[in-house]
């Protein structure tokens, strides 16, 4: 595999710019999270280590466990644990016939999976259905090669991120966005604000109930991908994982909404941590900032006012306006220059058509009869190039 990815990284430095494949995806940054993901689930050391640490975040809870680990016999290629019988957590007919009720096993791994993502920050990144079993009445999670963390300072921002919409407070999520991701070159602060309304206009007013969770963080990645804004490497791990969650649910309990679960926790843990002195030393310096500058505001315009009489005030403005708004000016100014060498060389034209010139074309002057041509050329070229561009 190390001879795959040395060869597949010499391509990549070859590859040709082709509609534009290397400006989308970092192809060099791929491949070495796939080496190092692969790195960790070939050195069973680390999958030890990984069981370890899930087995102690899931202590408490009464319904979720994974294989006991064999210590003494486990080595970096050699792992050894408790045999894992059951049921799949799909198997619907095996867990109808042993008496299981489908919703309950669906709210349960649910909340499971929600705790390990926001308040573990350590969660299964593979939970497809071969993935977590059913046994003795319990959720059993198996193979943990590949896990995905979320610092503590990523999960707050998630939240923060949610409270931004559900709010509508579109600049608050702009900042969240920004520090959520790793800013790669210049941001378009016009084009991310935009793509941010249209993405509160969808999620905004609609309940939690009828937000598909996986949909608004693949929309969320589209918008930080479009602006050249990284995602932390938990993150996509997040999306794949929810992505087959979603699957799960929708074979056992397609009635459970994750967004509402998860929705209710986050409204749990915010009353929990929820700490009164600090809000309200926040809103006190808020207020005093607030009128400190309010204070100021009088003599500032009296001073403006002033130099404005005076003839000393000055204005400057700076317009920037968003490359979508700078190709439809373009396109414009370039359609009615067109448009008036067409109306001068009908003009002409039909002027000279008026005269005994010589020689003569079709019964009228040659000079004349070009520049109808050339009106008829310019019109088709306009007419073509309206169509080929109007989707871009």
């Amino acid at each position: 595999m190390a001879r795959d990815i040395g060869l597949l990284k010499r391509a990549v430095g070859i590859l040709p710019p082709v509609g534009g494949l290397k400006n989308v995806v970092d192809l060099e940054m791929v491949l070495d999270e796939l080496w190092s993901t692969a790195q960790e689930e070939m050195d069973f050391l680390k999958e030890a280590a990984n069981m370890e640490e899930f087995t102690r975040n899931n202590q408490g809870i009464r319904y979720i466990r994974c294989p006991k680990l064999y210590h003494e016999y486990t080595t970096s290629r050699v792992l050894v644990m408790e045999y894992i019988g059951g049921c799949p957590v799909d198997d619907k007919e095996t867990l109808l016939a042993e008496g299981y009720d489908l919703g309950e096993i669906g709210r349960k791994l649910v909340n499971n999976y929600i705790k390990q993502v926001m308040e573990d920050g350590f969660f299964h990144a593979d939970p497809h259905p071969g993935n977590v079993k059913v046994m003795d009445g319990k959720i059993v999670w198996i193979d943990m090669g590949m896990m995905g963390r979320l610092s503590y300072r990523d999960r707050n921002l998630m939240a923060q991120a949610v409270r931004a919409i559900a709010v509508g407070d579109i600049a608050l999520l702009e900042a969240t966005i920004t520090d959520l991701g790793e800013i790669q070159g210049k941001v378009d602060s016009g084009k991310l604000y935009g793509e941010l309304r249209d993405l509160m206009d969808r999620y905004g007013n609609a309940s939690m109930g009828s937000i598909d969770a996986v949909e608004f963080f693949k929309d969320t990645m589209e918008v930080m991908k479009n602006n050249s804004i990284r995602l932390p490497h938990g993150m996509t791990m997040l999306v794949r994982g929810l992505t087959q969650m979603q699957g799960v649910l929708l074979g056992i309990s397609p009635d459970i909404n994750m967004a509402e679960i998860a929705a209710a926790r986050l409204r749990e843990e915010m009353m929990q941590n929820f700490d009164w002195r600090k809000e309200a030393g926040k809103t006190g310096r808020r207020i005093y900032k607030a009128v400190g500058r309010s204070l100021d505001i009088p003599p500032l315009v009296k001073i403006a006012l002033e130099e404005y009489l005076k003839g000393q005030s000055r204005i400057h403005m700076e317009l920037d306006s968003t490359k979508k708004f700078s190709d439809l000016m373009r396109r414009l100014v370039r359609n009615l220059v067109m448009g008036l060498w067409v109306m001068a060389l009908l003009i002409s034209s039909s002027i000279i058509c008026t005269t005994d010139m010589k020689p003569r074309i079709l019964g009228i002057p040659a000079l004349g009869f070009f520049g109808y041509v050339l009106a008829f050329i310019i019109c088709l070229y306009v007419f073509i190039r309206h169509f080929l561009t109007r989707n871009k």
